[in-house]
C-alpha cells in the first residue's frame, strides 16, 4: 500500500511520463498503457503527446520515456 499511497502523494513525479508536468489519463497513461503492451519508438508516442514547445520544452521521447519507467518504476513492469 507504500507504493501505491506514493503515486497518489506524488502523482506528477511518478506518473508523469511525457514531462510535461502534468499527469492525464490521455496521455501518460496512453502511454503507460503503450508501454506494457511493449511499443516502442513511434508506435509508443504517436497521438498520445504534442510536440517540444516552449510551453513543454522538456517532453521525452519515445526512448526517454521507456528508460523514465525503468527507473521510476523497475524494469518488471515493462514487457
Amino acid at each position: 500500500m507504500t507504493y501505491l499511497d506514493s503515486l497518489k502523494n506524488d502523482p506528477a513525479r511518478k506518473l508523469d511520463l511525457d514531462g510535461d508536468g502534468q499527469t492525464l489519463a490521455m496521455t501518460d497513461g496512453l502511454l503507460l498503457l503503450r508501454a506494457m503492451l511493449g511499443l516502442s519508438d513511434d508506435a509508443l508516442t504517436q497521438g498520445a503527446m504534442g510536440q517540444p514547445s516552449a510551453a513543454f520544452p522538456t517532453l521525452r521521447t519515445p526512448k526517454q520515456i521507456l528508460q523514465w519507467i525503468e527507473t521510476t518504476h523497475g524494469v518488471a513492469c515493462l514487457p
